[in-house]
């Protein structure tokens, strides 16, 4: 009885086997970092919903005092608020690296008592911060494509409104270099934005 050899693969079905597998992964990566994406973005949408009843009690249990008047620098609010950003160098306008603690950065207007605390605008609010520090470590996870998806910060505020007595809260993101403010936030578009509200329905 002959036996029969066992032939190897030839050029030609290796060749066809590579293009196979290359086809595989082109297909796959995209899938798998567009999935990467949104579970980073769920991180931060999930870290900006805590951030925010973390804010709401210390408003409502009377921890934060907005005064009452204001002058016309603060004419679209007086707030408190937590910026979280991916990495330093994607900071908005107007911060200075060196004043975060972490990848935040805890604010508030000037005459905003904070605990029986006077707060001055520019700074790191301690008071805001120890409220945090239950949350541990926190940052942005997400990653900007251009403009249309993501962001490289984003913003958890609330505000007082001395012309109608409203208290606000807003979050909102953005991109390194822009700047932030609630009048990003009364426009509602932001992508964390849009982002939360999709998650909603």
């Amino acid at each position: 009885m002959i036996k029969k050899k066992n032939r190897g693969f030839i050029l030609m079905e290796m060749l066809i086997v590579m293009a196979i597998i290359a086809v595989l992964v082109a297909v796959a990566i995209p899938v798998l970092n567009n999935n990467l994406e949104k579970a980073r973005q769920a991180v931060d949408m999930a870290n900006a919903r805590s951030i925010q009843a973390i804010l709401a009690t210390l408003v409502n249990t009377g921890e934060v005092v907005f005064p009452e008047k204001t002058n016309d620098t603060y004419a679209e609010g007086i707030g408190i608020w937590v910026l979280v950003v991916r990495d330093l160098s994607k900071i908005p306008q107007g911060y200075n690296k060196n004043a975060f603690t972490g990848n935040v950065y805890s604010g508030s207007e000037e005459g905003v008592l904070v605990n029986g605390e006077s707060t001055v605008f520019n700074r790191q609010n301690s008071q805001i911060q120890k409220a945090l520090a239950a949350m541990g470590s926190i940052s942005s996870r997400s990653h900007s494509k251009g403009r249309k998806e993501g962001w490289d910060w984003y913003v958890v505020e609330y505000d007082y409104d001395p012309k109608t007595g409203e208290v606000r809260d807003y979050i909102y993101s953005g991109f390194s270099g822009d700047r932030s403010g609630i009048q990003t936030a009364t426009r509602g578009s932001t992508n964390i934005a849009v982002a939360m509200s999709r998650k909603k329905k």
